[in-house]
């Protein structure tokens, strides 16, 4: 589950809820990033999502970067396979909610963001599988 959260930068990931989590801007200025904040994640172009990948790649201390986080590990991915971890349509996740999860697991990756980002990912990922 942590490598997974690891390839989509939030998250991934990572990352699916809406609003923004505090962090940043806020607003619909560029974050950490440099995308527009509200933006959705599955509105981004290829090369907007490659941008934000490139960002939580560098963010997270790098492509395979690994952290023991006991009984797993968390491994950054790559940059490629980031951005081939496609948002669907369900998935309302915003760039702005992402940078901050992405930040959040970028200080203690085996945390996943914390809970509230790892309920937003976990959310994602089922409303994406049509639960």
């Amino acid at each position: 589950m942590l490598r997974w959260l690891g390839t989509m930068g939030l998250a991934a990931a990572l990352g699916c809820g809406g609003s923004d989590g505090g962090g940043g801007d806020g607003g619909g200025g560029g974050g950490g990033s440099g995308l527009d904040r509200s933006r959705a994640m599955n509105a981004l172009s290829a090369d907007e999502l490659r941008t934000f990948c490139e960002w939580s790649i560098e963010t997270q201390g790098g492509e395979g970067a690994t952290t023991d986080c006991g009984e797993n590990d968390f491994t950054v991915a790559s940059v490629e396979d980031c951005a081939a971890s496609a948002y669907c349509e369900a998935c309302t996740l915003t760039v702005g909610r992402n940078e901050d999860c992405t930040e959040a697991m970028a200080d203690d990756p085996c945390m996943a963001g914390g809970e509230a980002c790892l309920s937003d990912m976990m959310d994602c990922l089922f409303s994406c599988m049509g639960g």
